[in-house]
């Protein structure tokens, strides 16, 4: 991620347009306008007509964009200098782990992602919080199995304790 902060400062300033913008993070991040198309779940063709200022995205595109691309809004739309966010490369290092799959896979990055936390939020603290997450569902699935076990995880030995 400091690679594309390093492109943004070099080659983005506040005069250059918002396809421009998007060009230069896209290939900071290493992608193909395809491929951050697909990621992004976007019609093929659209990031080239962005980049190529031939359309413009709508508000929710543009908040998906600076999530994708981890900058801010203004800098996205303004060219104001941004920096990624101050957690992003611990949560890209967790995202990596087996837990941070099933992180991914229950739509909970959106919530790691807005986590407020006096200090730095490691990768160690994001695998703590998801714990939880896994460990309430767990704990559900198995009273539907059998209603008699305790409903908090912390009440009685989860999946893997037994």
């Amino acid at each position: 991620m400091c690679e594309v902060a390093g492109v943004m400062s070099r080659k983005t300033q506040p005069s250059t347009g918002i396809g421009e913008r998007l060009r230069a993070l896209r290939e900071a991040k290493g992608k193909t306008q395809e491929q951050a198309a697909r990621e992004l779940g976007l019609v093929s063709g659209t990031v080239s007509r962005w980049e190529r200022e031939l359309g413009s995205p709508q508000a929710e595109q543009l908040r998906a964009l600076a999530q994708y691309y981890d900058v801010s809004l203004d800098h996205l739309i303004l060219g104001t200098p941004s920096e990624p966010s101050v957690h992003s490369a611990e949560l890209h290092r967790f995202l990596a782990t087996k837990l941070g799959r099933y992180a991914q896979q229950r739509g909970l990055v959106k919530m790691l992602r807005s986590l407020a936390y006096d200090g730095p939020i490691t990768a160690d603290i994001y695998r703590d919080i998801v714990k939880v997450f896994r460990d309430r569902e767990e704990a559900e699935q198995d009273a539907e199995i059998d209603p008699d076990l305790p409903k908090n995880p912390r009440d009685g030995a989860s999946k893997r304790d037994r």
